[in-house]
C-alpha cells in the first residue's frame, strides 16, 4: 500500500521468472544481540524481524529493494554479518502429498482421499473449505484448487449453501484433462471452459487460471515451489503476458477461493488527480474500482488525467476540463461507468 491507500505492488510486464536460489543477508544490532534478516526469492522479498512481505516485478527489482533496506539498517546501527541461510528450503524431489499429510509435526494433519482420477486427491475442512490437488505421476509437482464453502459456518445460524457439483466437476475435469500442460505452466495461463449459467443470473466461469510455480507461503517450505495455484474465473481477469508477480497482485482483489464471486476485470492505471492523488509514472495494478479514480479526476486540477489498461493491453485515457471528463467516454456517470466496464471486460 502506498500513502494513498492504493495497491502499487507491481508494474511493467516482464518475462516469466525462473526458479532462483534464495538470497539471505543477516544483520545484528550489537546492543542486545537482536538479529534481523532480509530474504529474496525471485520477485519475493521479506524481512525476519518485521515479518513484512513484498512482491516486486522481478528478481532484479527485489534485490534492488533489499539493498535499500540493508542501507537503512546500517545507517541505524545494524552490522551485516556472514552466514545467511534461507529460512525456507525447497526440495524439488519431495513428495507433495507426503509432506502435506505429515504437516511437519504441527497439530493439524490432512488426510487426502482419492478423487475422480488417480492423479486427484482431496480433503476438506467441514463447512469451511475443500482442498483439491492434481499431482504429477511422481508426486513431486501439483496444482492446488481451494474452494471456500459459499456461506461457511455462521454464528447466526445461516444456512450453508453447497458447492455447485457441476462447476466443481467441470473445473477438475479441465485440470485433469490438461494435466501435463497445467503442471508445466511457468507464469500465468488460462484454460477455457464452457460457462455454466448461475442461479443469480451471472454468467458462469469461462476460464480456469493456473499460476505457478509460486513461492507459495501457504504450504510447507520443502514443497513451496512445487505447488501451483489454480482457480476458475473469467478471461478478463488476467492478461496473457502477465508474469507471476503481476498476477499475484491481481489476486489480492479476486477472493479466488469464493466460487460465488462476480468478475473482477483486470486493470492497471497511472494518473494525476492532484490535489487528490498522483501515481507512479508506470502502469500499476490497483484493486479498487477505476470509477474511484475517475471521481477523483473530476475534482482534479487542469491537466489531470487517468490512463487505464485492460487485460488485452489496450489503454483508455480520460482528462479533465472544467470539472467534466473528456477522452475515452463522456456523458452521465452511468454512461461512463458502462463504457469503462465494457472496456475492461471486452476490450
Amino acid at each position: 500500500m502506498d500513502d494513498r491507500g492504493l495497491e502499487t505492488k507491481t508494474g511493467t510486464r516482464h518475462p516469466h521468472p525462473r526458479m532462483v536460489t534464495p538470497i539471505v543477508r543477516r544483520f545484528v544490532y550489537r546492543e542486545g544481540g537482536t538479529e534481523d534478516a532480509i530474504e529474496v526469492v525471485g520477485p519475493h522479498l521479506r524481512t525476519l524481524r518485521s515479518g513484512a512481505k513484498s512482491v516486486w516485478d522481478d528478481h532484479a527489482m527485489a534485490i534492488k529493494e533489499a539493498e535499500k533496506r540493508a542501507r537503512k539498517l546500517k545507517k541505524t546501527g545494524w552490522v551485516e554479518i556472514e552466514g545467511g541461510t534461507p529460512w525456507r528450503v525447497w526440495d524439488p524431489s519431495a513428495n507433495v502429498l507426503a509432506v502435506l499429510a505429515a504437516n511437519q509435526g504441527k497439530a493439524s494433519t490432512y488426510e487426502f482421499s482419492v478423487g475422480v482420477a488417480p492423479c486427484h486427491r482431496w480433503t476438506e475442512l467441514v463447512n469451511v473449505m475443500e482442498w483439491h490437488l492434481v499431482c504429477s505421476d511422481a508426486g513431486t509437482r501439483a496444482v492446488e484448487l481451494r474452494i471456500k464453502v459459499p456461506n461457511g459456518w455462521s454464528h447466526d445460524g445461516s444456512a450453508i449453501k453447497p458447492i455447485d457439483p457441476g462447476v466443481r466437476a467441470q473445473v477438475l475435469g479441465a485440470l485433469i484433462e490438461a494435466r501435463d500442460e497445467v503442471l508445466a505452466v511457468e507464469g500465468v495461463r488460462g484454460f477455457p471452459i464452457e460457462p455454466i449459467p448461475r442461479g443469480d443470473g451471472q454468467l458462469g466461469f469461462d476460464t480456469v487460471w493456473v499460476l505457478g510455480p509460486l513461492h507459495n507461503l501457504q504450504v510447507q517450505p520443502s514443497i513451496e515451489r512445487s505447488v501451483s495455484l489454480a482457480f476458475p474465473g473469467w478471461s478478463c481477469e488476467f492478461g496473457d503476458q502477465d508474469g507471476v508477480a503481476v498476477a499475484m497482485a491481481r489476486c489480492d482483489g479476486l477472493r479466488f477461493t469464493r466460487w460465488d464471486r462476480v468478475p473482477f476485470p483486470a486493470y492497471r492505471a497511472r494518473f494525476d488527480c492532484r490535489p487528490g492523488a498522483k501515481s507512479d509514472k508506470r502502469l500499476l495494478v490497483y484493486n479498487h474500482s477505476p470509477l474511484n479514480l475517475l471521481a477523483a479526476l473530476a475534482k482534479a486540477n487542469p491537466g489531470g488525467f487517468v490512463e487505464i489498461e485492460n487485460c488485452q493491453g489496450e489503454t483508455a485515457r480520460f482528462e479533465v476540463a472544467g470539472g467534466s471528463l473528456t477522452g475515452f467516454a463522456t456523458g452521465s456517470p452511468g454512461d461512463v461507468a458502462e463504457a469503462v466496464d465494457r472496456f475492461l471486460r471486452q476490450g
